[in-house]
C-alpha cells in the first residue's frame, strides 16, 4: 500500500484531472500529431517545402504510430518532387546566365499621362570578367496590337561598362497616347550583348505623374533636357 500510495502521489492531481475529463491537449499547449500534420500542410500550401518536410519529420519521430503517417508521407512525396524540381529550375536559370553578358537586374516604363511623359528607367549589371566597351540600351515601344511605334537608342552613361558594376540608365521616349508595351535591347559596338534574362519585354504601366512624390514635373523637365534624344 505504501507503494502504491506513492507513486500515485507523483502525478499531479491537475494532469489525471485533465485526462479524466478528456480535455484537448492543443488547447493547453501540448503539441500533437495533428499540431504538426496541420503546420506540414499548411507550410506547404505556402510553397515551404522544406519546412513542411520538418513539421513532418517531427511528426514521425515523436508519434511513430499516429494514423496521420501515412498522409504524412505522401505530402513528404509531394514536397520532395517540388523541391527537386525547383533545384532544376535554378540550375537551368544559373546555366543561362553563365551565357549572358549582361543582367537586367530590374526596369520599368511609366506613361506618365498629366505631363505627356514617358519615363523609362532600370539597372543592370556586367557579368563578365571584363569591361564591355560602347554599350547602348535600344528601347522599342509598341501599341496594343504589336505594332511598333518607336525606338530609341542612349548610351550606358560609361563607356566602358566596368566587370561586376552595376549601372542605371534612365530614357524619355516621345510621348503616345498608344504606347502600351515596351522591350530592352542592349548592343556593343552594333552587336546584340546577349542579356539575363534574354528576353525583357513589358507592359508600359499608365500613371499620373501628380501620384508619383519621385517624379514631380520639373525634375522630370530638367532629366528630360539631359538625356539625348537618338531615334532609330
Amino acid at each position: 500500500m505504501l507503494r502504491l500510495f506513492a507513486i500515485a502521489a507523483i502525478v499531479p492531481i491537475s494532469v489525471v484531472a485533465i485526462l479524466g475529463c478528456g480535455v484537448n491537449l492543443e488547447s493547453i499547449g501540448v503539441k500533437t500529431d495533428k499540431y504538426y500534420y496541420h503546420m506540414a500542410t499548411e507550410a506547404r500550401t505556402n510553397k515551404h517545402y522544406g519546412l513542411s518536410n520538418q513539421y513532418i519529420a517531427t511528426l514521425v519521430s515523436e508519434y511513430p504510430r499516429s494514423p496521420l503517417i501515412p498522409n504524412a508521407s505522401t505530402l513528404s512525396k509531394k514536397n520532395n518532387a517540388d523541391l527537386a524540381f525547383m533545384d532544376q529550375s535554378i540550375s537551368q536559370r544559373n546555366a543561362k546566365k553563365k551565357l549572358a553578358s549582361i543582367e537586367v537586374i530590374g526596369w520599368s516604363c511609366n506613361l506618365l499621362q498629366d505631363s505627356q511623359t514617358v519615363f523609362c528607367e532600370g539597372k543592370i549589371k556586367n557579368l563578365l570578367n571584363k569591361k564591355i566597351p560602347n554599350v547602348d540600351v535600344i528601347l522599342t515601344l509598341y501599341n496594343h496590337s504589336n505594332s511598333l511605334i518607336s525606338s530609341m537608342r542612349i548610351p550606358i552613361d560609361a563607356d566602358p561598362i566596368s566587370a561586376n558594376h552595376v549601372y542605371t540608365f534612365r530614357m524619355f521616349p516621345r510621348y503616345n497616347p498608344t504606347i502600351s508595351k515596351a522591350a530592352l535591347e542592349f548592343h556593343s559596338r552594333g552587336s546584340k550583348v546577349p542579356t539575363f534574362p534574354s528576353t525583357n519585354n513589358k507592359e508600359v504601366k499608365r500613371t499620373w505623374q501628380g501620384k508619383d512624390k519621385d517624379l514631380d514635373q520639373k525634375k522630370t523637365r530638367d532629366l528630360f533636357k539631359s538625356v539625348p534624344d537618338r531615334l532609330e
